[in-house]
């Protein structure tokens, strides 16, 4: 897609996240490194809460008692490397209240470390946010379920306990279901227009 886009002269990237409810983090790494070749990082700090079924999980480490949060320090940048097709032009995020996980990480990140513009309204999921699931089966009923053992802290280390908060807030209004009206990807083509004139 990068090498079509660089051999037809594209000069802005429109990425819909509005029903995105995740998928990969290393795709999003990878996404992003396509977009900047500035450092960036997903998150600041990951807290582990150690259980007996993670250590299950996790075979390997010298694990605390169970109860303990190890908490990890992921400061580290991930600096991508030098790539011909990287997108050096304008890029736009579309998010909404249904953009969850790894979608919202992305947006994040973009919004964080000035990647692109963020348009549409603030994502459902959260930058700072519990995830990383352990199953669960419940001793008495059987049931089973999952329980979040990670708490992630987003790329600037505040918990503000709000989503990404778009540049441009569009909201979309009940008629639009009705009338096919995409509010949010309209604005997005006058400010696509108004940059090119």
């Amino acid at each position: 897609m990068f090498s079509d886009m660089k051999e037809k002269g594209i000069k802005n990237l429109i990425i819909d996240l509005r029903f995105n409810g995740g998928s990969s983090s290393r795709l999003r790494d990878m996404l992003l490194s396509y977009l900047t070749d500035k450092p960036f990082r997903q998150y600041s700090r990951v807290d582990v809460k150690i259980s007996k079924q993670y250590r299950n999980r996790k075979l390997w480490g010298d694990w605390p008692e169970d109860g303990s949060v190890v908490k990890y320090d992921t400061a580290e940048f991930i600096e991508p490397r030098p790539d011909p097709l990287r997108f050096r032009e304008d890029v736009y995020v579309l998010t909404s209240k249904y953009t969850f996980s790894s979608a919202t990480d992305f947006a994040t990140a973009v919004k964080n470390f000035g990647i692109g513009t963020i348009i549409g309204e603030e994502t459902g999921g959260l930058p700072t946010c519990y995830g990383d699931n352990i199953y669960l089966t419940l001793p008495n009923s059987g049931i089973r379920c999952t329980v979040s053992c990670k708490y992630f802290v987003r790329p600037s280390g505040v918990d503000d306990g709000r989503g990404v908060i778009p540049d441009y807030e569009v909201k979309p209004l009940s008629e639009d279901l009705i009338t096919g009206k995409d509010r949010v990807l309209e604005l997005t083509l006058d400010l696509i227009r108004e940059g090119d004139e």
